[in-house]
Parts: structure tokens; sequence; C-alpha cells
């Protein structure tokens, strides 16, 4: 997947990403610098940590970051963290900045009051200056249409839905359809941060937890094993071992449904 972003972006556009991401970290450090907070190094790409203490404590600005739907990452008592990405838009950044505002007791800020740095904040020694990606398929598919092409002349090349179903060993490719997968891109589903705070997303455990329990039941059921133990990665195994035992024969119909339930 790495790589195929790559492709798409080519070393100019992951050079743009960088450089956004890189500047918006820069316009962040020098507005809240401005509101008391004190940056713990002058030296950053993405990430900054902040020693608030001189402006009131970590908790209180946590409190009006929850208030904003905004989370900072949790250190300790007098620092925060704040980390930018590509998918940060000017608009978050100053609703971001006014929730340090907020916070300091000071005026809030506007996107024209925010001026753009003049230089980079990262040692010229960690800077690259070599080039890189630069054999032509990373510089050929930039659009949709070129990137949808040169997948479709990869999927040529190899083994796919079109040539075969068996050999393949994606359960979720051959037994859910397109449309049932649509869900998964909705931002509700696939935007959640791996560190969210756990009472921000009870309804993905809420959700796992169902998957998982009808899964177990299924097997219980068709094999009339007492219980189940489910770890992470085994569900094939799992359904594997009592095909083998239990579900031969009369129970081939079944397994087609209990591996579809598990993938």
């Amino acid at each position: 997947m790495a790589a195929m972003y790559a492709v798409y972006h080519g070393s100019d556009g992951l050079q743009r990403i960088a450089t956004k991401v890189h500047k918006f970290t820069q316009v962040f450090k020098s507005a809240v610098e401005a509101m008391g907070y004190n940056a713990i190094s002058d030296s950053f790409f993405d990430t900054v940590t902040l020693d608030v203490s001189s402006v009131g404590s970590a908790e209180a600005l946590h409190a009006h970051a929850g208030a904003a739907a905004i989370n900072l990452r949790r250190i300790d008592h007098k620092h925060v963290g704040v980390t930018f990405d590509e998918s940060v838009s000017p608009s978050d950044l100053v609703k971001l900045l006014n929730v340090f505002a907020s916070a300091a007791f000071v005026k809030p800020v506007s996107l024209a009051e925010l001026a753009e740095p003049a230089a980079p904040s990262i040692p010229a020694v960690l800077q690259r200056t070599s080039e890189f990606l630069r054999h032509p398929v990373f510089n050929k598919h930039h659009s949709e249409t070129e990137m949808l092409r040169y997948i479709n002349h990869l999927a040529s090349k190899d083994l796919g839905l079109v040539h075969s179903m068996i050999s393949l060993g994606s359960c979720t490719m051959k037994l859910n359809s397109t449309s049932s997968m649509i869900p998964l891109t909705w931002p509700e589903f696939s935007s959640v941060h791996p560190f969210a705070p756990h009472d921000q997303v009870k309804g993905y455990h809420r959700v796992i937890g169902v998957c998982g329990f009808t899964s177990v039941l299924w097997v219980c059921g068709l094999s009339s094993i007492a219980g189940i133990r489910r770890r992470f990665m085994q569900d094939h195994w799992i359904c594997r071992c009592v095909s083998a035992t239990q579900l031969r024969g009369r129970w081939r119909v079944h397994w087609f449904v209990c591996r579809s339930c598990l993938s």
C-alpha cells in the first residue's frame, strides 16, 4: 500500500505533502508560543511537545480540547503533544489554535493572522538533498484514471479473481461483495485514531464484540463444541479444525457459511 501511495503521488507530490505538514506544524508552534506556551524543541517535523505549566495545567487544556472534539497527546501533568498530518486543513489549524487560546485566556486567532514560516525547522544536516523515486513508474500515474489503468495492468500479470477463485487465500475477497464492503470506507468507520480514548470508541468495541461473539456461536452451534477461546488471526484455523473433525459431508454448506462469518 505504501508503494502505491508513492506511485500515485511521486516524489514531487510527497514533498508537497511533507512541506504542508511541516509548515502547519511551524505555524502552530509559533502561534502557541505567542500565547505563552513553551515548545520543548526547536527542531521538529510534524510533532511538537509543549510545556503548558506557565499557562495552566495539561488537564485543563485537555478539557478545552475535548470540548472542541479534539484529542491532544497526553504526556504528563504539564506537557502535551500535538501531531499534524496531511488531512489537517487550515480551518482545523485555526480551531486547534483557538483551543490553546481559550485555555490561555487570550483572544482567538484568525487564519489571516497566521504567517507562513520563512525557513524549515529541520536541521540542515537532516534535510534530504538527493533525488528519489526517479523510476518512470513513480512519475506517470498521478491521476485517478491513470492509476486505475496501472492497477489493472498489474492485475493482468498476476493471479486475480478473473482467473481463479479457490487458489486465492483471502476469504474476504471471495465471499464479501464490493457493496457490502462500502461502509468500511465511511469516515465513521475508517478515520478513528489508533490511540483514541476508550470512551470515544465504544461503538467500535461493541461491533467487534458482537462480531466475535456471533462467530463463536456459529462454530459452537454447528459442531456441538461447548466453547471456543478466540485469539486474533485464528478464525480460519478454528474453522479448518472444526471442518476436519465434525463438518464433513453433510455440513459442507454450513462450512462455507461459517467461513463467511469469520472472514
